[in-house]
This record gives structure tokens, C-alpha cells and sequence, in this order.
């Protein structure tokens, strides 16, 4: 994890050999969820969103 006043940075491994990074700046804070294993909201949000993200790119 990196935290600015206006960015996160946070590195995220979902699967084996697979590695995420995520650069936000809606997320400006260190708050981690008290559920789903404690993942940041950063990461919360990229998986609730994540599968529009893999439209666009088709």
C-alpha cells in the first residue's frame, strides 16, 4: 500500500501469478473493510466493477 493526500496505490494478488495494481484517487484513505478478509475498499470496489472494465477492453 501507498497513501498520498490524493492517491492510493495498492497491489493486489487474486490468483496465483496473477497481480493486480491499482492507482485511485477516490480511495484517499487507509480504510479496510471488516469483511472479505480485510481487503482494502480500493480492492472492494475493483472487484464489484471489474467486469465492465473487461468489456470495454474487448
Amino acid at each position: 500500500f501507498a497513501f498520498t493526500d490524493t492517491h492510493t496505490l495498492v497491489s493486489y494478488c487474486p490468483k496465483k501469478r496473477k497481480n493486480v495494481l491499482l492507482m485511485t484517487t477516490l480511495h484517499r484513505d487507509a480504510v479496510v473493510s471488516t469483511r472479505e478478509g480485510k481487503k482494502p475498499n480500493a480492492i472492494l470496489d475493483y472487484n464489484r466493477n471489474k467486469g465492465g472494465v473487461d468489456n470495454l477492453n474487448k
